[in-house]
């Protein structure tokens, strides 16, 4: 359904050499209709590049983006998107920010207003659709953002660390929620997170990219059980899943610190000190 192949982008570069900066490097993804992909990596990695080049909001320097087998250039209004940052217009109450995309697309101010008072509703502020985004708290706020995006039907969804910014108690809430809609909307969702138990509750797949430049160095399927609740978290099929994603953000952050070098170079000396001390 959606396809990303040999995706590579690289910036004018901000380092006093004068060259580029390559954010990512040879990315092949594949997408099934319906499916929930997570994506991780440390930061600086390309993740959030990577979900503006599937938005359409900046192009890839080389490679291509397919939905449907067609190759997409641009923005695309099968495609939504949810930001980490507060992304609600303050001067709108939630209802008419749900509304926006709808009247945009030339939706009647009748049904607009139905479907975003249905939405709202979905997503748990039923009685709050005359609030202004400063009158909710943060996790209010994302709901809004949330429900702004899916109101459109969208067949992608891309959300990039939308619960960053809240407690851990607030994300796992809203991550039951996002499954209960996902579940009902059935919509594909690229969803970028650093948390590996997000990653883990939410996603069918993983994909674990490098540091920089990124790519993907590993797809992880998440063989849990559906539907899924937090009640996950701790079992030991769930624990088994974010250890493996730990120790390939682990080898890829020491990686990125030139850690990795240094622990080789301690272990050759190490050697060449056994080796000199048997002889």
């Amino acid at each position: 359904m959606l396809e990303l192949v040999d995706v590579c982008k690289h910036y004018g570069s901000t380092e006093s050499d004068g060259g580029t900066v390559q954010a990512l490097q040879d990315v092949s993804l594949s997408v099934k209709e319906g499916e929930f992909v997570s994506i991780i990596g440390s930061s600086g990695c390309g993740k959030s590049t990577l979900l503006e080049i599937v938005a359409g909001l900046v192009p890839a320097s080389t490679g291509e983006l397919r939905i449907h087998g067609e190759r997409v250039d641009g923005p695309n209004p099968r495609v939504g998107m949810v930001f980490q940052e507060e992304s609600t217009f303050p001067w709108l109450t939630a209802q008419a920010n749900v509304e926006f995309g709808l009247r945009a697309a030339g939706v009647s101010r009748v049904a607009a207003t139905k479907q975003a008072r249905e939405m709202l509703h979905l997503v748990g502020l039923h009685g709050f659709e005359n609030h202004y985004p400063d009158q909710l708290s943060g996790g209010m706020r994302q709901r809004v953002a949330i429900a702004r995006a899916l109101v459109t039907r969208p067949e992608v969804i891309l959300m990039d660390e939308p619960f960053g910014a809240l407690d851990e108690q607030t994300r796992i809430v809203l991550g039951e929620e996002l499954l209960r809609l996902w579940q009902g909307t059935g919509s594909t969702v690229l969803f970028v997170t650093h948390s590996l138990s997000e990653a883990a509750m939410l996603a069918d797949r993983i994909a674990v990219l490098s540091s920089r430049p990124g790519r993907i160095i590993e797809l992880i399927e998440v063989t849990l059980p559906r539907p899924r609740s937090s009640e996950i978290i701790g079992t030991p099929a769930f624990t088994a899943i974010t250890g493996q994603l730990w120790k390939h953000l682990q080898r890829e952050a020491r990686r990125s610190a030139g850690l990795e070098d240094v622990r080789a170079q301690q272990q050759t000396a190490e050697a060449d000190s056994l080796t000199l001390g048997a002889s």
